[in-house]
């Protein structure tokens, strides 16, 4: 049995920062000839090693919002045009969003395979699939996995109660809500809701799922989603916090001296997402959290943080 979506997972720590190094440097130089709204800060610039990226200036959702209004659709931060996109999300006063047709584009599948689903399975996809992105950050990991997706929304228990007897699922994502509901109804109903053995939730809580287990027999775990850039975090084990996605590079900083927080202090979490079509470099979260030493229980290798 496969126990790592791949092997970039469990990889030695040296190693990712010298690949993220070259992926940076290269995901630099696309920007100088590319993404015409990065500012001159960020060309020509090849870093010489990954702590150099806080040398780089901070992307301030605020300050991104106001780009994209003097320059729509996306300020000239995409390294495609906007006419070769899958799909445009735009919710009114919101950033505008992009997706593109790559494999698991958003990097959800890393986190749907550590909470349990595997090609083959039925997924019961809870999340909105109007305007935001998230329902589809998700809809792409399942497809990346080889797992069928039942769309159904967070708001329609008669549906998703159709879709449970119909289908009988073996996995749920969505709001921790929305599967509550469900599994409330579908008692009150007297149909069975046993075949759900993993759900992939996405609260920054830190909720306590045990009773989820123990009364419904469900696994969950939960994970980090950024609507600007997919997962960014997931759990593989309840309780041992939040590991990094493979596709992104995250930093803790102090806003105030911009510099990253030593040892399990408390800083902002600042995203770098890893991709040559969408690149956000630095992109500051409204998310505060603090490393966890050391490597995780189940083995990934990359490191883990909570929020506070």
């Amino acid at each position: 049995m496969q126990h790592y979506y791949d092997g970039l997972e469990i990889r030695p720590s040296p190693l990712r920062e010298q690949q993220q190094l070259e992926q940076l440097n290269h995901l630099l130089t696309h920007v100088g000839q590319y993404c015409a709204g990065y500012s001159s800060a960020y060309r020509q610039r090849r870093l010489q090693e990954l702590g150099e990226l806080a040398t780089l200036p901070l992307l301030d959702a605020a300050d991104l919002f106001a780009a994209q209004q003097a320059h729509p659709p996306f300020a000239g931060l995409t390294g495609r045009p906007a006419s070769q996109a899958l799909r445009v999300f735009a919710c009114p006063g919101q950033l505008a969003i992009p997706e593109y047709a790559g494999a698991d584009w958003w990097g959800a599948a890393r986190a749907l395979f550590a909470a349990g689903f595997k090609a083959g399975e039925v997924l019961l996809n809870g999340h909105d699939y109007h305007i935001s992105p998230t329902a589809f950050i998700f809809d792409n990991g399942a497809r990346q996995l080889g797992a069928p997706v039942v769309p159904c929304g967070p708001h329609d228990t008669r549906r998703q109660l159709e879709a449970l007897q119909r289908y009988e699922p073996t996995g749920f994502v969505g709001p921790l809500a929305a599967l509550l509901d469900l599994l409330e109804a579908a008692e009150l109903a007297g149909i069975p809701s046993d075949s759900l053995r993993s759900a992939l939730l996405c609260e920054t809580s830190h909720p306590d799922t045990a009773p989820l287990q123990a009364v419904h027999g469900i696994r969950a775990l939960n994970c980090l989603v950024l609507q600007d850039l997919g997962v960014l975090a997931y759990e593989s084990q309840p309780g041992q916090g939040f590991i990094v996605n493979e596709s992104c590079i995250v930093e803790i900083i102090d806003l105030a001296t911009s510099e990253p927080v030593i040892g399990d202090a408390v800083g902002q979490l600042v995203v770098t997402r890893l991709d040559l079509e969408y690149p956000l470099l630095r992109l500051v979260t409204e998310w505060q959290g603090h490393w966890l030493a050391g490597a995780s229980p189940c083995g990934r290798t990359n490191r883990r943080l909570r929020l506070v």
